[in-house]
């Protein structure tokens, strides 16, 4: 990122000189707690700096697994495209079928298109496309690179979305040592006191502590108070809950899949 600045002092966030960085960590694939996020890093649409924003699942354990430690993504297509890779594979096709379509519908559809429904997708919406400045990017439905506008730059470069697919096994210099660590790390999590409460109720166990500390982000984090948090806290969503999934390696399983009847769609 900063080679980059150097070249070309005077960068547009938006312009095709500005990269976007994709990187797990190096223990990211590995059997250890806290080791499943992905960072999306380049020059914020939002801010005109450097910026960064992460998200959970599986999409770097996928990219590691591929035989990549990052991912860099620089210039911009000349048409809507989505960059498939499939293991050293690497292949940009036409995203046309997909212009304009929601992040879930676009995922679905080209994990179909791939063929394989456990192909991890990093995709832009509606408005990432439009080059909405906040824009995210997602995955697995539920898992959003959230904050300083990756999605827009993901839509400036004509990108729709991130295939990834991979199952090599990772080099470990010394798996006995690892796996030890990584039982050590379980164990003191699992006795912690709140271990079981997260397990339980997720992220939305939060919800209330932060709205009342002023820290719940409302309307574009143009407000730090909601006033409907009961509505979408741990005791609410319970009565929605059909399930939790968890990122890479982690006991948690604080996301938790909901159905609404309602709206007859999964949140």
């Amino acid at each position: 990122m900063f080679d980059n600045l150097m070249k070309h002092p005077d960068l547009k966030p938006l312009g095709p000189e500005n990269i976007i960085v994709i990187a797990p960590g190096p223990f990211s694939g590995l059997y250890l707690p806290a080791s499943g996020k992905t960072s999306f890093i380049s020059i914020s649409p939002l801010t005109g700096i450097y910026g960064d924003s992460n998200m959970g699942g599986l999409l770097g354990v996928e990219l590691r697994q591929a035989g990549y430690d990052a991912l860099v993504i620089k210039g911009k297509a000349d048409a809507l495209s989505v960059i498939c890779i499939d293991y050293e594979d690497i292949k940009i096709r036409s995203a046309s079928a997909y212009a304009d379509k929601t992040s879930s519908d676009t995922e679905r559809a080209v994990k179909e298109d791939m063929g394989d429904i456990e192909t991890r997708v990093a995709v832009i919406g509606p408005a990432g496309e439009n080059l909405v400045k906040f824009a995210c990017i997602n995955t697995e439905w539920s898992r959003n690179a959230g904050r300083t506008g990756m999605g827009a730059i993901f839509g400036s470069k004509n990108l729709k979305a991130v295939a990834i697919r991979g199952s090599h096994d990772l080099p470990v210099h010394d798996m006995d040592a690892l796996v030890n660590t990584g039982d050590q790390a379980f164990d003191y999590l699992k006795s912690r006191d709140l271990f079981e409460l997260w397990q339980q109720q997720g992220l939305m166990s939060v919800i209330d502590y932060i709205n009342s500390v002023g820290a719940m982000p409302t309307h574009n984090f143009n407000d730090a108070h909601f006033d409907g948090a009961d509505t979408i806290n741990d005791d609410a969503m319970l009565k929605y809950e059909i399930g939790d999934t968890s990122c890479f390696c982690c006991p948690m399983s604080i996301s938790m899949p909901s159905y609404s009847r309602r709206q007859q769609e999964f949140h």
